[in-house]
């Protein structure tokens, strides 16, 4: 709850806006592979783990995080002028994109600690744009995260082993696609071949819409169809891949300063129906047959389209203009990093010693 806000605002202070897709899908594609390398591991410690089995995938899992915070509580910076070992030039080209090159870090400081104008947060049309979009995006992948074990194992007749395994090929796919899905949203921004707007309207699109085709036909599958399956559910959770490259980084585009604010806001809404879902989806699976597994994959995909219908009709690519007051106009496109000059470099470095 605390690191996706928290990641949101770091990576308003860091990516260049045209670099942004592919910098924040690279960064949150880690919760996927993390997904797709737990699943076999659990399997496996649950077979053969110390302490009775099932306990010792608590003990890995808490341990491997704990080491991540330590790392990260060394090496990571609040904006690229506190990072001690940046090149100058690199930080010029960051902070020239964000419209903040030439303020000291503490100047950069008090500006944001600006009164949030949670009014216009709370009545914005792009916010709950997100919002929803998010919920419903959200409904189909803590389905897919929580249940389909469970699928694997009572349709499609898989161990506990091989479940394991099996479940992790989805989110590998998953991972590898909103890595391919930041890559295009840049470059469709960057080539100025469509706005930043429609950019994350059609990544929405394909996040959702197609997951959702996908998942329906996965419920007509059975245990004899056990790799067509596994296909299926892995295009379906692979596209969900293209959602990083829109409404879940889109808080930058509208309002760069208010991002962790404002994704801590849509985030909090938006976690409601991925808590439904498995209670939903064990309410409809009661007797665990593959006709009521399509039934609760039609209810997934509709909710799905649900959310990209809405996110085409609410969502904006600009800053907000309540997100503009006390600052400065950003480049919209960034500034490329050869129109630096490579003099600057060496004439701070000497400035600085």
């Amino acid at each position: 709850a605390m690191m996706y806000p928290g990641m949101q605002s770091l990576w308003a202070r860091w990516s260049p806006p045209h670099e942004r897709s592919r910098l924040v899908g690279f960064a949150f594609g880690g919760s996927q592979l993390g997904n797709a390398l737990t699943f076999p591991l659990a399997g496996l410690l649950c077979a053969y783990g110390f302490d009775g089995g099932w306990p010792s995938v608590f003990y890995i899992t808490g341990l491997v995080s704990l080491l991540w915070c330590c790392v990260y509580a060394f090496f990571a910076r609040d904006s690229p002028g506190a990072m001690p070992s940046i090149k100058p030039i690199e930080r010029q080209y960051i902070e020239t994109s964000l419209g903040v090159y030439g303020q000291s870090v503490e100047e950069q400081l008090e500006q944001r600690k600006q009164e949030k104008p949670w009014k216009a947060i709370f009545t914005s049309g792009p916010v709950w744009g997100i919002l929803l979009a998010n919920a419903c995006g959200n409904y189909g992948s803590y389905m897919l995260l929580t249940q389909m074990p469970s699928y694997m194992k009572e349709v499609l007749k898989f161990d506990i082993t091989s479940n394991g395994a099996y479940s992790m090929i989805p989110y590998l796919v998953f991972w590898i696609f909103i890595l391919i899905g930041g890559q295009i949203a840049d470059v469709l921004i960057t080539k100025n071949i469509l706005s930043i707007e429609w950019t994350r309207k059609l990544c929405c699109a394909l996040g959702m819409v197609i997951p959702g085709i996908f998942l329906v036909l996965t419920g007509y599958m059975d245990c004899h169809r056990k790799v067509e399956a596994v296909i299926l559910l892995s295009l379906s959770m692979g596209f969900c891949g293209f959602q990083f490259s829109s409404f879940f980084i889109n808080h930058g585009d509208i309002a760069p300063r208010y991002a962790g604010t404002i994704f801590g806001f849509t985030n909090t809404g938006a976690s409601i129906p991925g808590i439904l879902a498995p209670y939903i989806v064990g309410a409809i699976t009661k007797n665990k047959t593959r006709e009521e597994w399509l039934l609760a994959f039609y209810i997934a995909a509709g909710v799905q389209v649900l959310g990209a219908i809405i996110y085409a009709i609410l969502a904006k690519g600009e800053v907000q203009p309540w997100a503009m007051e006390e600052m400065e106009e950003m480049p919209p496109e960034g500034v490329p990093l050869q129109e630096i000059p490579e003099h600057d470099d060496e004439e701070e470095e000497t400035n600085g010693k």
